[in-house]
C-alpha cells in the first residue's frame, strides 16, 4: 500500500527516517465510532486527538500536541490515501519541509456505530450491488417510505459508504439463527408459508403483465420536446413506475425470508451461500434465453482464443435496451457500445446460468439434509422448495421489469441533466443521477445550490468507498444481526 501511494505521487519518508518535526497518527475514518464524515489525528504523545470534518477539511474537536493547520493537513493526507486506496487507513505521518509526508500505512477496519437507530445494508436484487447514485436512493426512500406509519420526517433509506441501508427495528428475525423444530412444529409452520407468499406471487404476475403496456406508453413520449415542467412531470412518473418496483421486490425480499425460515425449521440454520442461491430472483425465460448466448459466445471465443465480431454485432442488437439487474440507475443498455457487451461476455460466467446451477445444488443439499433426518421431513421440504422457487420466479419477473422502467427513468434523469449542461449547472448530464429529485426540480428552475459541488463529492464518495466490503448492519452493536 505504502508503494502505491508513492506511486501514485504521495509524500513518502522512508522508514527509518521519520523527519525532524512533530508526526503522530492519522485515521480516514473515525476509529471508534466508525463515523465516515470524520477524520482523527493524533499527535505522537499526545492526549486529545483531533476530529476533522471531512466536508469542509476543518477541525471540529481540537486536540492536543499539534497546531491545527499540521492536524489539518495530515487530515487531508489521510483521506486522499483512502481515495486512492478505495478503502479506509490508518496512516503514520511525519511533518517534513512543513508538511506531513507518509511513512507508513495499513488498511483499517472501522467499527461502526455512527448511526441513531439500526439500519441494514438494503437487499433486494443482490447482497451488495456496490456504490448507488444518490437518484438511486431518494428513489428506495420514496418507495419504501411510503409504508412508514404517520408522517415521514426521517430518511427510511441512507447512502452510507455510498451504499443504501434502510432504518431497522431491532428484534426483526433474520436467518441464519433459526432452530429445526419438531415434525409436528415443522409441518404446522411450513402450512403458513403458502398463504404468506401468495399474495406477493399474485402481485408480481400482475406487474410483469402490467408494467411493459405502461412503459410502452412512457417510452414513446420524445423528452427532448418537452417543457421544463412537463419534462419533470414525465421524470416523476418514471420514478413511480420504478418505486412501484422496488416496492414489489422489498415483498419478494419477505417472501423469501417466510419461505427460508420454514425450511431452516425443518433442517436448522442454513448456509450464507445456500441463503443467497435458493433466494436470488430467478430470470424469466427471455433473460435466462439471453444470459444463455453470453454464456455460449464466450465459451467459443474462449475457445478460438478470439472474438468473435459478427456474433458480438448480433448480440448487441439484442442488448439495445437490456441492462444489468439491480437498483442501481446508473448503468445502462448493455448494447450502448463495444465495451459494454465485452464486459457483459466477461460476466457471463457468472451470471443466469451460474446462479441457476447454485440453486439447484442448495436444493439438493438440503433435500439430502431432510432424509438424514428421518421419515417425513423430505417431502416437507421439497415443498417448500417449490414454494421458494415459485417465489425466486416472480421476483425475476419484477427484477427484469425493474430493469426496464429504471432504463426509462434513467433516460428522463439524463435529459435534466443536458438541460443542466446547457445551462452551465451541472459538467455532464449523468451529474443528474448525483442529485435527488427536488434538486434536480430546483435547478431547473433556477434555484442556487452549488449542484456542480454536490456532485463532485458525491461522486468522490463513489470512489472512497467503491472497494470496501460494508458491513452487513450499522447501529446498536446488541441488535447487530451475527
Amino acid at each position: 500500500m505504502r508503494a502505491q501511494l508513492a506511486d501514485a505521487g504521495f509524500p513518502v519518508l522512508g522508514e527509518g527516517a521519520p523527519g525532524s518535526g512533530p508526526k503522530g497518527m492519522a485515521w480516514s475514518v473515525d476509529p471508534e465510532g466508525g463515523d465516515t464524515e470524520a477524520i482523527v489525528v493524533r499527535g505522537e504523545g499526545a492526549g486529545e486527538a483531533w476530529r476533522i470534518d471531512r466536508r469542509s477539511g476543518r477541525a471540529d474537536v481540537n486536540g492536543d500536541g499539534l497546531r491545527r493547520d499540521v492536524a489539518e493537513d495530515a487530515a487531508d493526507l489521510a483521506d486522499r490515501a483512502q481515495l486512492a486506496l478505495g478503502q479506509p487507513v490508518c496512516l503514520r505521518w511525519a511533518l517534513s519541509a512543513e508538511r506531513p509526508a507518509l511513512v507508513s500505512v495499513e488498511a483499517l477496519v472501522p467499527s461502526p456505530r455512527f448511526v441513531e437507530g439500526r439500519w441494514r445494508l438494503l437487499t433486494l436484487v443482490a447482497p451488495d450491488e456496490g456504490t448507488v447514485a444518490p437518484l438511486s436512493i431518494d428513489t428506495l426512500d420514496r418507495a419504501l417510505g411510503a409504508r412508514e406509519p404517520g408522517p415521514a420526517v426521517d430518511a427510511t433509506v441512507r447512502r452510507i459508504f455510498a451504499r443504501p441501508y434502510r432504518r431497522q427495528t431491532p428484534g426483526a428475525p433474520s436467518l441464519g439463527r433459526g432452530r429445526r423444530l419438531s415434525r409436528g412444529a415443522t409441518l404446522r409452520r411450513s402450512a403458513r408459508v403458502a398463504p404468506e407468499v401468495a399474495p406477493f406471487i399474485t402481485a408480481a404476475h400482475r406487474y410483469e403483465r402490467e408494467a411493459p403496456g405502461a412503459l410502452a406508453r412512457r417510452e414513446v413520449v420524445r423528452l427532448e420536446d418537452l417543457s421544463t415542467e412537463r419534462l419533470l412531470a414525465e421524470a416523476r412518473e418514471r420514478q413511480r413506475l420504478v418505486a412501484e418496483a422496488l416496492l414489489l421486490l422489498d415483498d419478494g425480499r419477505r417472501a423469501s425470508r417466510a419461505a427460508l425460515l420454514a425450511l431452516e425449521a425443518a433442517l436448522g440454520p442454513l448456509g450464507d451461500d445456500d441463503v443467497t442461491a435458493l433466494a436470488v430472483p430467478r430470470p424469466p425465460r427471455a433473460r435466462r434465453t439471453l444470459d444463455a448466448r453470453l454464456e455460449s459466445l464466450h465459451r467459443a471465443e474462449s475457445a478460438s482464443g478470439r472474438p468473435d465480431i459478427e456474433a458480438r454485432r448480433e448480440l448487441r442488437g439484442a442488448l439495445a435496451r437490456v441492462r444489468p439487474w439491480g437498483i442501481d440507475l446508473a448503468p445502462g443498455p448493455l448494447g450502448n457500445d463495444d465495451a459494454r457487451v465485452a464486459r457483459a461476455l466477461e460476466d457471463s460466467p457468472r451470471g443466469g446460468a451460474a446462479r441457476e446451477r447454485a440453486r439447484e445444488e442448495a436444493e439438493q443439499r438440503a433435500i439430502a439434509r431432510a432424509r438424514s433426518r428421518g421419515f417425513g421431513r423430505e417431502a416437507t421440504v421439497r415443498a417448500i422448495l417449490a414454494l421458494a422457487r415459485r417465489v425466486a420466479r416472480a421476483k425475476g419477473g419484477v427484477s427484469d421489469a425493474h430493469a426496464r422502467a429504471s432504463l426509462a427513468f434513467r433516460d428522463a434523469a439524463l435529459t435534466l441533466g443536458r438541460r443542466l449542461v446547457a445551462a452551465a449547472v451541472l459538467e455532464r448530464k449523468s451529474d443528474a443521477l448525483y442529485l435527488w429529485m427536488e434538486e434536480l426540480a430546483d435547478a431547473l428552475r433556477g434555484e442556487p445550490g452549488a449542484y456542480a459541488a454536490r456532485v463532485r463529492l458525491r461522486r468522490e464518495d463513489d470512489a472512497r468507498w467503491a472497494r470496501f466490503e460494508v458491513p452487513r448492519t450499522l447501529g446498536d452493536p446488541r441488535d447487530r444481526d451475527r
